[in-house]
């Protein structure tokens, strides 16, 4: 019983977690998407404003924004430092995760690229550090979860296990004596509905 109740919490907790990273990653795609929207309707010089703008307003790269040429150089936006050849393998217009090293350090990046008609390629992205972080927490707090429940389960195995040694001890005992000539001796019970119980009222 303890590993089949084991498995169906594992189970429970795969769903959950799966529940829940569909969810973050669905919002970040929507998030995506709607950057985009705002973005790729723009001409090239209201958006190189824009970007100039976002650059200013957060220089950090938790949620990057540029705009490369066709060649794959930088025009405007995050300094981002992807190389012409892995612009030109990213995936258009449908989200897509990539990693790269900014200043000596991995990260990871979930993005949508599009490639605008005068052969520009506009990127917006989001730093995953934190969802990975909170997908780390959440797989610990299962695993704890999870062994938690196996030590209470098995605690409570004990305990019952135990409880149920010591009446067939006591009906063990009985019978010794009543073999042994006693036969006013009685089968204990307990007043309970179980099997034990009910073998003992019949030999009683």
């Amino acid at each position: 019983c303890l590993i089949l109740f084991g498995v169906a919490s594992l189970g429970l907790f795969g769903f959950l977690y799966c529940q829940t990273n569909n969810y973050i990653i669905g919002r970040i795609d929507a998030w995506l998407a709607h950057e985009q929207t705002i973005l790729h309707p723009l001409d090239r010089d209201s958006l190189l404003q824009r970007l100039t703008a976002h650059l200013i307003a957060d220089p950090t790269l938790e949620r990057p924004a540029t705009l490369f040429d066709p060649v794959g150089m930088r025009l405007a936006g995050t300094p981002l430092t992807l190389s012409p050849a892995a612009l030109a393998n990213m995936p258009l217009d449908v989200p897509f995760e990539f990693g790269l090293r900014q200043d000596h350090k991995p990260m990871r990046f979930r993005a949508v690229v599009h490639r605008r008609k005068s052969g520009d390629y506009l990127l917006v992205a989001l730093d995953m550090d934190a969802q990975h972080a909170f997908a780390e927490v959440l797989i610990n707090s299962f695993i704890w979860g999870g062994v938690i429940i196996t030590l209470l389960g098995l605690d409570g195995a004990a305990f019952i296990g135990a409880g149920a040694v010591r009446r067939i001890d006591g009906v063990t005992r009985a019978i010794q004596r009543i073999v042994n000539g006693d036969l006013s001796e009685r089968l204990p019970t307990h007043g309970q509905t179980d099997d034990l119980d009910r073998v003992a009222i019949v030999i009683n």
